[in-house]
């Protein structure tokens, strides 16, 4: 993990000394996917690529990298190998930053929001990252209930966040499900897409990868994997606010623990 003064400068633009990656120089100790390569030199420090290849050569390697055509800057690879730090972290919703605890899965380390109440946890970066691409691995622990519970990625600002969300469907259409959508912290929706959910939502991995662009209306397009199934969901859902860049992790009802966040953006 980098440290805070240094990520805090990676969100607003600075090079933390590596010239012309935006990144720190490699360090082998930490290697969270466990491809051989340290996550500050991996094209994709989440995903086990042994050839690391790099078609548009901006860094990103072609396994996580949206589209090989257009150059993207490396934001931030965070792999929770220690606890969130205020220095670069804030919350909104429920809780306090002590809620998201640092814990070790299968011998890798996770970020886990442990409460099942009903009310929303959020952790961000303080940092916002206009129209990042951001995504994640979560495992869901326990969803005791029907209706109101989600798990995912957000793009925030003071009063309405976008989300990909996998969620408990509400009472009126039970059944997992994958939401896109806009909402207002005072509850309300300002647009949603929906679709069923095929793989179990407390069962394996989730990996969610969300993308928020400006262009005229703001959009948000998410993808859904799961790793018991080979199914694949995609859906956009679009809005006239600007959800203003800050990323980060979402619980809703849920007890999950998250793997790591990667966050990039256009160059």
């Amino acid at each position: 993990m980098w440290g805070p003064a240094c990520a805090l400068g990676l969100l607003l633009g600075a090079s933390c000394g590596f010239e012309g990656q935006g990144v720190e120089p490699p360090d082998p100790g930490q290697d969270h996917d466990g491809d051989g390569v340290g996550d500050r030199a991996d094209g994709c420090p989440h995903l086990a690529t042994e050839q690391q290849l790099d078609q548009d050569l901006d860094g990103i390697g072609d396994e996580c990298d949206p589209d090989n055509l257009v150059p993207h800057r490396r934001v931030l690879f965070e792999g929770f190998y220690e606890a969130p730090s205020s220095e670069l972290w804030e919350v909104a919703g429920q809780g306090s930053l002590a809620d998201w605890t640092q814990v070790l899965v299968g011998g890798r380390s996770y970020v886990r929001q442990s409460s099942t109440a009903g009310d929303l946890r959020q952790l961000r970066l303080k940092a916002a990252v206009p129209r990042a691409i951001v995504e994640t691995r979560v495992l869901v622990e326990s969803a005791p209930g029907l209706g109101l519970l989600s798990v995912g990625l957000l793009a925030a600002d003071r009063t309405t966040y976008g989300l990909c969300a996998a969620r408990r469907g509400a009472l009126t259409s039970p059944g997992d499900q994958v939401a896109a959508g806009f909402y207002r912290r005072d509850g309300q929706t300002d647009t949603e897409s929906t679709a069923s959910w095929t793989g179990p939502l407390v069962s394996g991995a989730i990996r969610i990868r969300g993308q928020h662009t400006v262009a005229g209306r703001s959009e948000l397009v998410c993808h859904f994997a799961h790793s018991e199934g080979a199914s694949i969901s995609a859906m956009a859902g679009s809005s006239d606010v600007d959800p203003a860049g800050r990323v980060g992790l979402h619980t809703l009802g849920i007890s999950a623990s998250f793997d790591y966040l990667f966050v990039i953006a256009p160059q």
